[in-house]
């Protein structure tokens, strides 16, 4: 059964029972990469809050793409992102979950009202209330220690802004998965457009890519004289590429995870899951909106005080920040 299918079902639940039981929500069926499964986990815990549901955290158990050479990599995964901290664990459940076809046809119930109900994810919720999708964000980056990140000193120059930008390659090719495919002149020309928008303001820009490969497959971003990251640990990557001030999001669940904890500009290519409010497009046939980006970088650079590399006055009127969490309310 599909996302979608299995998402009208758990709709249909709530509308027609929701009242009488007390419904316990899991993510199921968790065997994809890191970043995919975190969104499905994010999409469930938001999903719950947003509903008064009751989230039953599943930890990892199974991630594609795991080194065969580190036994505790899922558990690593687990503690990297730590989106079951505080929550209820499946473990601790009397029962399993059920589908929630199942559930509307017959529910189990436990402790007089209580019904678990397993769901592979609720990421339609994502494109149909990202306003509320983003009430969760707060917690995700509690979570995931952002703060803490985004203080954590970097080597870069004084005056310097970090542009991200992730190219997915590795099992995504011209020939294999070619729809996840972004050939690299996307990425010089964003490049290029950011360079000429932020050097009025001043600012160095610090380019960084992140990618599988060789090196010599990323020969045009030497013009930027962007740092090179292949096949760099992922943990890392995700973590750099999240406190950015400027990340460009691959087709890829990986940069989207990180776009979502980040507090920077967030430049974003459709793929299977929609972007969020305040994201700014880009692409191959796409070229961004100047006037949004500099909006957003310019509020978002005063937020993480850097007001005085814009060069504003100390006394000047703080701006709302047109950003993600600007648009929960």
């Amino acid at each position: 059964m599909g996302t979608m299918a299995e998402y009208k079902f758990l709709e249909k639940f709530l509308r027609t029972l929701g009242s009488t039981h007390r419904v316990h929500l899991t993510c199921t069926n968790k065997r994809d990469g890191l970043g995919a499964q975190a969104i499905r986990i994010m999409s469930v815990i938001a999903y719950c809050r947003a509903r008064g549901l009751t989230y039953v955290h599943r930890p990892f158990d199974r991630v594609w793409g795991a080194p065969p050479d580190d036994p505790h990599y899922t558990a690593r995964c687990e503690d990297f992102l730590g989106l079951g901290a505080g929550e209820i664990r499946l473990s601790d459940m009397a029962l399993p979950p059920q589908t929630a076809a199942a559930a509307c046809e017959s529910p189990i119930v436990f402790d007089g009202k209580n019904v678990l109900i397993g769901i592979v994810s609720t990421v339609p919720f994502i494109s149909r209330e990202p306003t509320r999708f983003l009430g969760g964000i707060p917690t995700f980056r509690q979570r995931f220690g952002f703060e803490q990140r985004l203080r954590t000193p970097r080597e870069t120059p004084a005056g310097a802004v970090r542009i991200a930008a992730h190219i997915r390659r590795g099992d995504v090719s011209l020939a294999r998965h070619a729809g996840r495919y972004t050939e690299n002149d996307v990425y010089v020309a964003a490049f290029r457009r950011i360079r000429d928008l932020i050097a009025p303001l001043g600012l160095i820009p610090q380019f960084e890519v992140y990618s599988q490969g060789s090196e010599a497959e990323f020969a045009e971003f030497a013009e930027f004289g962007a740092e090179l990251r292949i096949d760099t640990p992922l943990f890392e990557d995700v973590d750099r590429m999240a406190t950015a001030d400027v990340l460009l999001v691959a087709k890829s669940a990986l940069s989207y995870v990180a776009a979502i904890y980040s507090t920077g500009v967030k430049l974003f290519q459709p793929f299977w899951v929609e972007p969020l409010p305040g994201w700014i497009a880009y692409g191959p046939e796409v070229e961004f909106d100047a006037e949004a980006f500099l909006r957003v970088f310019e509020a978002n650079a005063a937020e993480r005080s850097i007001r005085a590399l814009l060069r504003l006055p100390p006394d000047a009127p703080r701006q709302p920040a047109p950003t993600d969490m600007a648009l929960i309310a």
